[in-house]
């Protein structure tokens, strides 16, 4: 019984980690991080690459999909946007992500969205943040944290192999001591 209540706790944790692993991939705001922010930004004017603020309207998302997943395949089909990008800023390519999904991609795109539209609601709430249009930007997005983050899910798996370990050990423990009090209570007559 203790043994199905443990496994069954483990095969939880699991799928919590799993969970959060999925949850943390599509975080439009980490992979921006991690991909674009060392060649872009978001409503600060050019970088090494474009400016995305507002870049939905002005190219279309299977456009975008295909141009952040393999922009030299489009410059080699002679794509007339992915041309003038790559003039603009002097032949120099844009990194290639083959790895990144759709869904990792428009997650990214959702990102990009959500930081170049104004937040109405800050703007209602305070009268600085129309003065000051950087002052949503530090807001935080509303991203995929708490129960299901990679730290939480980490922990939760090395207190749950700990239990395991624990619950082993006691058994064992166990045993050894009743293995033990056999042997002191059985007759050894023959020693004598």
């Amino acid at each position: 019984m203790k043994i199905n209540i443990l496994s069954a706790a483990m095969a939880v944790c699991v799928l919590m980690v799993v969970a959060g692993s999925v949850n943390a991939q599509t975080d439009g705001k980490n992979l921006f991080k991690d991909y674009c922010k060392a060649c872009h930004t978001i409503d600060q004017g050019k970088l090494v690459g474009p400016e995305l603020k507002n870049v939905h309207e002005k190219r279309s998302e299977e456009w975008l999909i295909q141009w952040i997943r393999n922009p030299q395949a489009m410059l080699d089909a002679k794509d007339p946007d992915a041309l003038a990008i790559w003039e603009e800023y002097n032949k120099v390519p844009m990194t290639p992500n083959p790895n990144m999904t759709d869904d990792d991609i428009r997650g990214i795109l959702a990102y990009i969205k959500e930081q170049s539209s104004p937040a109405p609601a800050a703007a209602a709430a305070t009268p600085t943040a129309a003065a000051d249009p950087g002052a949503g930007a530090a807001a935080p997005a509303s991203g995929s944290s708490g129960w299901f983050s990679m730290p939480f899910n980490l922990l939760l798996v090395v207190i749950l192999v700990l239990l395991v370990v624990i619950y082993y050990l006691s058994n064992s423990v166990r045993r050894l001591t009743d293995q033990l009090a056999d042997f002191y209570h059985t007759d050894r007559s023959f020693f004598k």
